[in-house]
């Protein structure tokens, strides 16, 4: 009897302990605020305005995480930081959203998407000094560019890769306490948008003898190899040297030419740069050497489709070298018939 009467009360117990529970989040939500942040996808050459649609382009796929700072408007230390990984999208276009919490005060906030391939990020504790960059090409690519070497002051050419998409939003934002969850909105009104900071440009050639080719990569100089994200500019003390692979278009069987293209991401073009902006087509081909020619594209940048829609046309026909002939001097190799040879084997 005595056991029958714990076990009723245990359960009672059970039951009364259920009933006074209540769900409660991981985070406190004092100084939490949701904050969403849409993204800008028009770009040029990368989402739209490609000079031929039917040539392909460099693959574009939609940030999917966006880190988030807020930081000392005087210092630009970073105080707080979360990463943005809910995606959505409505009559304002694709966003991700999530929740921020930070102390009482106003804030510089910074945004940029995370998930990029090429394009790193340094100096991110501080909104005023992080900056886009890209690293340098692999040693067996520089290696294989036999037309290269050091710059008129000795120092090495740096040749990097080119940047892939580098979405970035920044406001200055003023956050009250708040014991519930609130929206984060910009202090100049309106909503977060995130922008490409990196520019697509279109270049084409056409070029003579490609049954030789068996590859197409060029180099173009005069380019910013880094850019500040707050209040985005190009760093100008940092010039570059960009390298991106060639693709094969469209055959002109009158004159026997192919169009060779590319489309390429940069962080901008250096100003003020005479002579200096050269494009070098370096071709490998199919008897084993290399052929490559460099030429000077500075006025092209002033041109109404490249002022207009970042295309830059050359009109200019780069002829590879037909194979060498085989005999008519050197060696002359053969294989005449097989003798047999006996020896004795030591062991």
């Amino acid at each position: 009897m005595g056991k029958r009467i714990l076990n009723s009360l245990l359960c009672v117990l059970h039951l009364l302990l259920i009933c006074s529970c209540e769900f409660r989040p991981l985070e406190e939500m004092s100084n939490t605020h949701y904050l969403r942040v849409y993204l800008d996808e028009n770009m040029l050459n990368l989402t739209e305005g490609f000079y031929n649609e039917s040539y392909q382009r460099p693959a574009y796929s939609t940030p999917q995480v966006l880190h988030v700072v807020l930081a000392d408007p005087s210092t630009g230390d970073v105080v707080a930081e979360r990463y943005l990984r809910n995606k959505g999208e409505d009559a304002y276009g694709r966003y991700l959203d999530g929740y921020v919490i930070c102390e009482p005060g106003e804030w510089d906030l910074l945004v940029w998407n995370f998930d990029t391939e090429t394009t790193q990020v340094r100096d991110e504790r501080n909104v005023f000094n992080a900056m886009g960059y890209t690293n340098e090409i692999a040693s067996h690519l520089r290696a294989g560019l036999s037309s290269r070497n050091s710059s008129k002051t000795g120092e090495p050419e740096r040749i990097v890769y080119d940047p892939d998409p580098l979405f970035v939003a920044q406001s200055h934002v003023v956050l009250p306490y708040v014991d519930k969850v609130d929206t984060l909105r910009p202090s100049e009104g309106g909503r977060f948008v995130a922008k490409c900071i990196t520019e697509t440009w279109y270049l084409q050639v056409r070029v003579k003898g490609m049954d030789f080719v068996t590859s197409a990569r060029s180099l173009l100089t005069g380019m910013a190899g880094s850019k500040w994200m707050w209040n985005p500019r190009m760093n100008e003390a940092d010039p570059v040297t960009l390298y991106f692979d060639m693709n094969e278009g469209e055959k002109n069987d009158a004159d026997a030419t192919t169009i060779v293209y590319a489309t390429f991401s940069t962080f901008g073009r250096l100003p003020g740069v005479v002579n200096d902006l050269q494009v070098t087509f370096d071709f490998v081909t199919t008897y084993g050497t290399t052929y490559s020619e460099t030429l000077d594209i500075t006025l092209k940048f002033d041109e109404d489709d490249a002022l207009q829609h970042q295309w830059i046309l050359l009109d200019r026909v780069i002829e590879i070298p037909e194979p060498p002939a085989i005999g008519g001097g050197g060696f002359n190799p053969g294989v005449g018939d097989w003798d047999d040879i006996e020896t004795d084997l030591i062991i």
